[in-house]
């Protein structure tokens, strides 16, 4: 295997990869991307050639042999397993050349036709199970405006169709920042401004152990920069991908803990988050127990006493019946507490509560479906769990739990042990949630001193 091109894995990438000193280049030369190794057995590739072969032939660039893979599945990998390419415009493409077939997202591609590859398309080779890389694009580090020039980009966190987030650090502290670039004018969405103001608005108004914290805000011509706490241990989906088996309730409980009075301390303010979900959960750390905090206020809505709620919005898997059905007329803070119902069902699970392949059959499962307790991991639930989320996922938000009642339910309550240790975590991470919480303390039963 040549050694040109190997670069230290990514540490965004996947929880199974693991990281591998870097090498020098020895000649510099034009890069249009990278493999990012998911496996402890192959390092992670800097894409600087034309043309890249992968197989157990010692003629590959990538050459797949005992040494560098598990030897139960090498004999699924061809002599020549697949070939990357790029052209002038270096966009990158990917060759089917084998027998057992080259995988992309979980899709086998057409044997020797040119596959375009992706920002994220995760690369499988003899079967879908064998992960071995996700492509990458080179990626052009952000501008900063000039009021942030104490900030020097590291890498992309993340895109979406409003903005990007970047990893940073200060120049003079050389403390971590996650900065969060949303672009003002988006094709189709006219009310960005309003919605890029409500999250600034309501970010610089709380603060709260458990929900994402700003730093300061620039605003420019075209984009909105906000410069937030760097959540080191990525998204709760993270977490979630990277175990084959649902997580443990004893890991679940504080997560959801967390999250919980995350969202409490938003209700008692008025605030409605709308967007609850395992993507808008982040992690201090990965080492467990870690800090979790809820991020991503885009949707999130402050209610006025004369004002009501009827945009249909959120992640639909996470969403309300309220929210999508008409017929309720405008909802309430109670759709955050279906939404974390979904999410500890979800944690606890494995699975959604109600999904399907088709969006408009997923709404009807929210509306009517029939809500399953009886699949494997379940046996290993404890009761009080489970009658918890019967109770937050009560189609009718009247006969919902409200998040205080969800707060002072057995589950919780009769666990000292973990809410004496949430509240040493919490502690640890501000002077008390009391003062976090401009002197609206928490119900007594969970009261952080």
């Amino acid at each position: 295997m040549t050694t040109s091109g190997i670069e230290t894995a990514d540490t965004q990438t996947p929880l199974d990869c693991v990281p591998f000193e870097s090498q020098e280049i020895q000649k510099a030369t034009k890069i249009y991307g990278r493999l990012s190794s998911c496996t402890v057995y192959l390092h992670s590739i800097v894409l600087d050639k034309p043309s890249y072969l992968l197989g157990r032939s010692i003629d590959c660039d990538i050459v797949i042999n005992p040494s560098n893979f598990p030897p139960l599945s090498i004999k699924s990998v061809s002599k020549h397993h697949f070939e990357l390419s790029c052209d002038k415009d270096d966009r990158a493409y990917i060759t089917d050349r084998s027998k057992n077939g080259t995988f992309i997202n979980s899709e086998r591609i057409d044997k020797g036709l040119k596959h375009a590859l992706y920002h994220g398309d995760q690369i499988a080779i003899g079967t879908t199970s064998m992960r071995i890389y996700v492509y990458k694009e080179n990626e052009k580090l952000l501008d900063l405006p000039l009021q942030l020039k104490d900030y020097k980009i590291v890498r992309q966190l993340g895109s979406g169709s409003y903005g990007e987030v970047w990893l940073a650090f200060h120049t003079t502290t050389n403390k971590e920042y996650a900065i969060k670039k949303v672009t003002k004018k988006c094709e189709n969405k006219p009310n960005d401004s309003c919605r890029i103001d409500s999250e600034v608005q309501i970010l610089q108004s709380i603060k709260h152990p458990c929900i994402i914290s700003i730093k300061e805000v620039v605003n420019s011509d075209d984009a909105v920069y906000m410069v937030l706490e760097y959540m080191g241990g990525g998204e709760l989906n993270s977490l979630m991908c990277a175990s084959n088996s649902p997580l443990p309730e004893n890991i679940v409980k504080p997560i959801f803990y967390q999250i919980l009075i995350g969202i409490r301390y938003l209700h008692l303010r008025n605030i409605t988050h709308r967007d609850i979900k395992p993507a808008n959960i982040l992690l201090q750390s990965k080492q467990l127990p870690a800090i979790v905090k809820i991020a991503d206020f885009g949707l999130s809505k402050l209610i006025e006493s004369t004002s009501h709620m009827y945009t249909v919005c959120g992640t639909l898997a996470f969403v309300a019946p309220e929210v999508i059905d008409p017929c309720y007329g405008p909802y309430t803070q109670q759709v955050d507490v279906w939404s974390l119902g979904v999410v500890l069902y979800t944690m606890l699970s494995n699975e959604l509560p109600f999904k399907s392949t088709e969006n408009g059959d997923t709404r009807k499962l929210i509306l009517f479906g029939e809500l399953s307790m009886t699949s494997a991991p379940w046996s290993f639930v404890s009761s009080n769990a489970k009658d918890l989320i019967k109770k937050m996922l009560m189609r009718n938000p009247e006969d919902r739990l409200t998040i205080h009642q969800v707060a002072d339910h057995p589950w919780l309550t009769k666990d000292k042990v973990m809410l004496e240790e949430m509240k040493q975590l919490l502690k640890n991470n501000t002077t008390s949630c009391q003062h976090a919480s401009n002197g609206i303390p928490p119900p007594k039963k969970l009261k952080i001193e």
